[in-house]
């Protein structure tokens, strides 16, 4: 009986310190979103703590306060914070986007629902954040007065003013996103999905009109501006055909494609050798011009999932990212020499930080331990 009132007595303080364990882990705050201002003096990032999801800004040596006050558990994500060019305001979405059916995740059942919206917050106003519009991926302009964002698939513009009525900037089918505004900032760059096709669209805000870059029955995707704005480079892949679905199991041929922006025709810089393109375009950023003028991508055609580097005409082709290992997220420094990324290098079971050169120099560790470090980026 000793023995069996010993043997229960152990399993129920395992279960106990099991229990413990587990509330500890999971009541620790979350971090994610970093964004930062573009004079990098000022930083903001979202937290999560006990499902209570609120904004943390953090200005040169000041102290990390809170932005926002959202005291519920509702299920409510943030996400995509934008400073504006000044870093005095910030723009953010509250919410998810909708389901086919046009519901938006309601997890607390809260009686007025839910929606997928853009709220803007100044950053030294002790004021509550104000909802502007429905809607999702805001954009400053440079005058930083006015933002674009999309909301239906569509392209429109708005000033911070809650009393504002959206203007939408253009009409075209399919679903438009993936809005970038050209280095001078009167171009929009936009990916306009058609389902079985995609097209890159430029617009005009002065002139008001559309072109497309080598239009074709192909899946083109992640435009990236050169630094100029005479030139944009994004991945183009095989269209669908009739009936196909997808296969997750197998790899994706594609290409970079570079286009000129006055002539709009384009030319196939790289293409991968084989069908080993994977999930090489499902990492952040699949495709960046650097201001050094050398364009980066994900390409798994040696095996592992790394970042590649190449002059605008495909030449010079480097692996920026090399050794044995994935690499799940990259940032490039302000110089545009060096790319810092996240990888399981030398490491299987955990990710660290890495700095290569973007030319494909030896990647020098940056973190190390038993700790997991993710999506560096700079401020």
């Amino acid at each position: 009986m000793k023995h069996l009132l010993a043997l229960s007595f152990a399993l129920y303080a395992t279960f106990v310190f099991a229990q413990t364990d587990l509330e500890l882990f999971l009541s620790h705050p979350i971090e994610s979103e970093f964004a930062a201002s573009i004079d990098g003096k000022t930083i903001a990032w979202v937290i999560n703590d006990h499902g209570k999801r609120n904004i943390m800004v953090k200005t040169g040596t000041d102290l990390p306060r809170a932005l926002t006050d959202y005291q519920l558990d509702d299920g409510q994500e943030l996400s995509q914070l934008v400073f504006s060019p000044n870093g005095t305001k910030l723009l953010f979405v509250r919410g998810s986007a909708a389901n086919r059916a046009g519901q938006n995740p309601n997890p607390a059942s809260l009686p007025g629902g839910t929606d997928m919206a853009i709220w803007y917050k100044e950053i030294s106003s002790k004021s509550p954040a104000s909802k502007i519009t429905t809607g999702s991926n805001p954009l400053f302009y440079k005058d930083g007065i006015k933002f674009i964002f999309t909301k239906g698939g569509q392209v429109y513009e708005s000033t911070m003013d809650i009393n504002t009525v959206p203007k939408q900037l253009f009409v075209t089918r399919g679903n438009n996103d993936n809005l970038k505004f050209s280095p001078e900032g009167r171009e929009i760059l936009f990916t306009c999905d058609r389902g079985d096709h995609s097209f890159i669209g430029i617009y005009h805000i002065d002139k008001k009109t559309i072109r497309w870059l080598s239009p074709d029955v192909t899946h083109d995707n992640f435009a990236a501006w050169s630094p100029d704005g005479k030139q944009v480079a994004f991945v183009r892949t095989s269209g669908t055909k009739i009936g196909e679905l997808g296969d997750i199991t197998g790899g994706t041929r594609f290409s970079v494609i570079v286009a000129d922006t006055e002539t709009l025709k384009g030319s196939e810089v790289w293409k991968s050798p084989s069908e080993d393109g994977g999930f090489a375009q499902e990492r952040t950023p699949p495709l960046l011009w650097t201001s050094t003028n050398r364009i980066l991508f994900y390409s798994e055609h040696t095996g592992w999932d790394h970042v590649f580097s190449m002059n605008p005409n495909g030449s010079d082709l480097k692996d920026s990212t090399p050794g044995d290992g994935e690499v799940e997220n990259f940032a490039i420094d302000p110089t545009g020499q060096f790319i810092y990324f996240d990888g399981n290098r030398n490491d299987v079971h955990r990710r660290h930080i890495w700095k290569s050169t973007v030319t494909g120099g030896n990647p020098i560790a940056v973190t190390s331990g038993d700790g997991i470090e993710v999506k560096p980026g700079f401020a």
